[in-house]
């Protein structure tokens, strides 16, 4: 008899391990002998490691099959100097033609997201059903693997959910004319991944020693659960199969999803490690140096460590820094003065206002006196490098960013056979980065980039999200909840040294969305969050529309030596190479011919 409560029947998914990949394809196994898998404790969870292998990293090159390019580049987050044609093909919005070794997040194959969610489902499937069969594992132990595996099954599934919708219920063995398994809608997938993640919640630990650090736990199960549940109540996710419009918030499922991380800040709040951090320690999340590879603010993350030499050069590092002249130096993704002015100004009565608010004091023209760049929001110069800001050492000098209009860097940029026809944004990211390793091979294994899942942060912004939608107030509160979605806000706007949110905010409907979802661009920049939200809010063929629908900012030198006396004139640019073609069809993700041809049930996203 099973030693938990909560029991789904499921049986192994079997799939192809390499080449060209389906949910649908049927393999016995992946040549090992089932019995040496299931022979221990420890042999499960080598074997349930392979989901961790597989967990999204965002620092590695090519890691999405997409040479060295950034999930942000898809989005208005940021631009590339990079004139490779990975991201252009993703942007172009036929994403059917792109060509296999040319993809970026459309793949079935290993190298990109959902071949990799196909094989970890199978994974999961195949622990599943046979877990009893494990001999001499204790309660504690039976309960890890238990709730593991139907963490990576929901995770990976998960992934699946949010590129391309409803899927069919992978709980099967597909064999013979069990294969052709039809679609679902949205909200039934979610309701079956959910009960995955009701088992995880129950069945994982509070924590793991040491040697098993970055495993799931009890908060890192509950804080996917609130974010699956917020997706669920999104407008993208009340179409159906058939078509795809611009919807509204289902707010019955926004209200469980307010509940749901009600229930997850509490848990949080009680815990003896994870936990929102102060202000004072907020530049200190974002990398790391030493052993434990997370953070008390990283309720779920990858665990393998990112870093070196590769990394920083292809994803933070101009070409200066980098001190060389290939694509690894001409690849950075620069942020858009999109997303630039997301970021607050104080305004002379002490307040934060987007720099929309004539009260914020933005005026590009007063460059004699102030500058648009002063003043901002703290998590501005945590984030971004200015032309004229010094920052790290290369060559045993003080290095000074030099990429304003004729400058060293950006010519080099301008010049550089793998950038010259890409247009620098004007901005560059030190989110993640440290100044020590500026061209200083020996420190380029200091420290490691973590990829992180959800944050606390993140939690609070959920909350704040599905409160209000729930209820069209900023300030009312949900029932079972003990704050409102203005609370929540300011509790994330006030860790990050900003002011809390101004009352002709708060009490519009229409600004009090536009606030939060600004506060979760500024936030969660470079997080892998902004284009499942743009899409998921059914905002993106707004965001994205007209031909240049990415800006960049000139930073032009009023003198003949700026790198003295830093006086710019500010020009505001089309980013005319960086088109981001987004139609209707776009919030889907197509099935490619190999998953139609190989189940006859599956119905292809519209558009497509």
């Amino acid at each position: 008899m099973k030693r938990i409560i909560i029991y789904i029947i499921t049986a192994a998914l079997t799939l192809t391990a390499f080449s060209c990949q389906s949910f649908l394809d049927k393999q016995p196994d992946f040549g090992e002998d089932e019995s040496a898998i299931f022979k221990s404790y420890e042999s499960v969870l080598l074997y349930l490691d392979r989901c961790t292998f597989h967990l999204h990293r965002a620092f590695i090159r090519d890691w999405d099959g997409n040479d060295r390019s950034h999930n942000s580049q898809l989005s208005d987050e940021c631009a590339t100097t990079d004139n490779t044609p990975n991201t252009a093909l993703m942007n172009s919005g036929n994403w059917l033609q792109l060509k296999r070794n040319s993809q970026y997040e459309i793949g079935v194959n290993l190298d990109a997201a959902i071949g990799r969610a196909y094989e970890c489902i199978r994974i999961c499937n195949r622990i599943i059903e046979n877990y009893d069969e494990i001999p001499n594992m204790s309660d504690e132990q039976y309960r890890n693997v238990v709730g593991q595996a139907h963490f990576y099954r929901a995770w990976y599934y998960f992934e699946l959910l949010k590129r391309y919708g409803g899927m069919p219920i992978l709980d099967q063995v597909l064999a013979g004319d069990d294969a052709n398994i039809p679609r679902e809608i949205y909200e039934v997938s979610h309701e079956w991944m959910m009960e995955d993640l009701n088992i995880a919640v129950g069945n994982l630990p509070d924590y793991w020693d040491d040697d098993n650090e970055g495993r799931p736990t009890k908060l890192s199960a509950m804080a996917f659960r609130s974010m699956a549940a917020l997706y669920n109540a999104s407008p993208l996710m009340q179409n159906d199969l058939d078509r795809t419009v611009v919807m509204d918030y289902d707010k019955d499922k926004a209200k469980v999803a307010a509940q749901l991380a009600q229930r997850t800040i509490d848990t949080l709040n009680a815990h003896h490690y994870y936990r929102l951090v102060d202000h004072n320690e907020y530049q200190n999340i974002f990398y790391y140096s030493t052993p434990p590879w997370g953070h008390p603010e990283h309720l779920w993350y990858n665990t393998r460590r990112v870093g070196g030499e590769e990394s920083q050069r292809i994803f933070f590092l101009n070409i200066t820094q980098a001190k060389v002249t290939g694509s690894y130096a001409a690849s950075l993704p620069c942020p858009t003065l999109n997303l630039i002015n997301m970021y607050e100004r104080q305004g002379p009565d002490g307040n934060y206002y987007p720099v929309s608010d004539p009260r914020s004091g933005y005026d590009l023209g007063n460059t004699a006196t102030d500058t648009p760049f002063e003043n901002r929001d703290p998590r501005f110069y945590n984030n971004f490098l200015l032309p004229g800001d010094y920052w790290g050492v290369v060559d045993g000098s003080p290095y000074q960013v030099k990429t304003w209009v004729g400058g060293d860097d950006y010519e080099k940029f301008r010049t550089n056979q793998f950038s010259n026809s890409k247009e620098f944004s004007g901005f560059q990211n030190k989110k993640f980065n440290w100044p020590e390793a500026n061209g200083q091979t020996t420190q380029y294994g200091l420290y490691f980039y973590p990829t992180v899942f959800i944050r606390a942060a993140q939690v609070y912004l959920d909350f704040a999200e599905a409160s209000f939608e729930a209820t069209g107030s900023a300030t009312a509160i949900v029932d079972g909840c003990k704050m409102s979605a203005l609370d929540a806000l300011n509790i994330v706007r006030q860790r990050g040294g900003i002011t809390p949110l101004t009352a002709d905010y708060y009490n519009d409907p229409d600004k009090f969305r536009e606030a939060y979802r600004r506060e979760r661009a500024v936030e969660l920049f470079f997080e892998n969050h902004r284009w499942w939200d743009i899409r998921r809010w059914m905002i993106a063929h707004e965001v994205l529309a007209g031909a240049t629908p990415l800006k960049g900012m000139k930073f032009n030198p009023l003198t003949s030596t700026p790198q003295n006396d830093l006086l710019f004139s500010y020009e505001p640019f089309d980013m005319v190479v960086e088109p981001r073609v987004f139609n209707m069809r776009n919030y889907w993700y197509p099935f490619l011919q190999v998953e139609i041809s190989a189940n006859s049930e599956v119905k292809q996203n519209p558009g497509w």
